[in-house]
C-alpha cells in the first residue's frame, strides 16, 4: 500500500521515458550530438584514441585477419564457397569486435555527452511545461496510494475502540 522506492522510482522512470519521446528533447540530443560528432571531424585521431588503444585494436584486427586468411586452405576452394564465409565472418566476428569497440568508446565518453545534454536542465524544463492540473493529479494519485493503508487501520482502530466502549458501558 505504501509508495516503496521501488514504486517511486518506477513512476519516475515512467516519467523520464515520456520525456524522452518528447520531441523538443529528441532534437536537443539530436543538436548535442551533431554538435559532438563536428567537432570529433576535426580533431586528428591522435587526440580521440591513445596509442595503446590503437595498437590493441590493430594487433587484433591484423590477428582476426591472418586467422580468417589461411592462404593454403583458401587457395584450393572455389569463391562462391569463399564469399558466404567472408560475408559470415563480417556478420560474426568483425561485427562483434567493432560493436565492443564503439561500447567501450561511448561508455567512456558518455559522462561528458550527459553534461553536454544538460539532463537535469532539460527534466526541470518539462516539468515547468506540465499543466498545473496534470501535477495536482499525480500529486493525488500518490497520496491516495499513501493514505490507503492509512485509512484502513483507522477504521480498523475505530472499530475497535467503539466496540471495547460499548462492551464498557453495557457493563458499567
Amino acid at each position: 500500500m505504501f509508495m516503496t522506492k521501488e514504486s517511486i522510482a518506477e513512476r519516475i522512470q515512467q516519467e523520464l521515458i515520456r520525456l524522452t519521446q518528447h520531441p523538443k528533447a529528441k532534437s536537443i540530443a539530436t543538436q548535442v550530438i551533431d554538435s559532438e560528432y563536428q567537432t570529433m571531424k576535426t580533431k586528428h585521431l591522435s587526440e580521440l584514441v591513445t596509442a595503446t588503444q590503437f595498437d590493441s585494436f590493430k594487433q587484433s584486427a591484423s590477428d582476426l585477419a591472418v586467422s580468417y586468411l589461411a592462404i593454403d586452405d583458401k587457395a584450393q576452394q572455389p569463391l562462391h564457397q569463399l564469399m558466404p564465409n567472408f560475408i559470415s565472418f563480417l556478420e560474426n566476428k568483425v561485427a562483434k569486435k567493432l560493436t565492443d569497440v564503439i561500447i567501450e568508446n561511448a561508455s567512456e565518453h558518455l559522462s561528458p555527452i550527459m553534461k553536454k545534454i544538460n539532463l537535469r536542465q532539460l527534466v526541470e524544463e518539462q516539468i515547468n511545461t506540465f499543466d498545473l492540473d496534470y501535477i495536482e493529479k499525480l500529486i493525488i494519485d500518490i497520496a491516495n496510494k499513501e493514505l490507503k493503508l492509512i485509512m484502513f487501520l483507522g477504521f480498523l482502530l475505530g472499530g475497535i475502540i467503539g466496540l471495547l466502549q460499548g462492551v464498557i458501558a453495557i457493563f458499567v
